[in-house]
């Protein structure tokens, strides 16, 4: 028992340490984003369009009102600050959306036999219903 703990211990060290050692890729390498030209008293003169046919401009993140972060935050994920990354009850709501259509998409399903329909319920829900 006190092997396998060390192992356990060694393992998360290792992954904990990897973690750290590797570069973590940048965020905005993938985008592309629209050229401005501005004229002396920094009013624009012209903003091209970027690679995805978008004006897309940076902006960063001081720049943006607090309201403005907040309200979104508020709309896109109102626990972001309070849950580890993953939203837990947001995501078992997913699940049993997902399930509840499988079941649904089943059920409504002729082609499957009675018995068919049986055991793909069975294996869904994990639960027997014969």
């Amino acid at each position: 028992m006190k092997h396998i703990l060390q192992m356990i211990c060694f393992c998360l060290l290792l992954i904990g340490v990897m973690y750290f050692m590797y570069p973590k890729p940048t965020l905005l390498d993938n985008f592309s984003f629209s050229d401005i030209v501005y004229d002396r008293n920094k009013n624009i003169l012209r903003i091209s369009l970027s690679a995805y046919d978008k004006y897309r401009v940076f902006t960063p993140i001081h720049q943006i009102p607090t309201d403005a972060q907040k309200a979104l935050l508020m709309y896109e994920d109102k626990n972001f600050k309070t849950h580890i990354g993953v939203d837990l009850k947001a995501f078992f709501r997913i699940v049993i959306t997902i399930k509840t259509q499988c079941l649904f998409s089943i059920i409504k399903n002729r082609e499957y036999s009675f018995i068919k329909r049986q055991k793909t319920l069975w294996i869904i829900t994990g639960t027997q219903w014969f």
